[in-house]
């Protein structure tokens, strides 16, 4: 295993219920992690505080989908994107 502990930038804030949520920057964000196979409180502050949502679509997942998908939500005047 590969320990990586020299991002400046970045922040695992909780995980659990085949989800991770992080913190990137300013940015924060929910993406799914199957060996995340314990219970979180998804209800909590620090939950509802994520920027965006990442979901794999049935074809596999696309970083530039997210990134349009949140761009197009801040034109929107929203603050988060919830990505489906």
């Amino acid at each position: 295993m590969w320990i990586a502990d020299g991002w400046q930038d970045y922040e695992l804030l909780s995980c659990g219920g085949g989800e991770k949520l992080e913190r990137w920057g300013r940015q924060i964000l929910v993406r799914p992690d199957p060996q995340a196979i314990w219970e979180a409180d998804k209800r909590s502050k620090l939950w509802r505080q994520a920027n965006a949502r990442y979901s794999r679509s049935s074809t596999g997942g696309s970083p530039a989908a997210c990134r349009a998908s949140t761009r197009r939500a801040r034109r929107a005047g929203r603050k988060r994107a919830a990505i489906f």
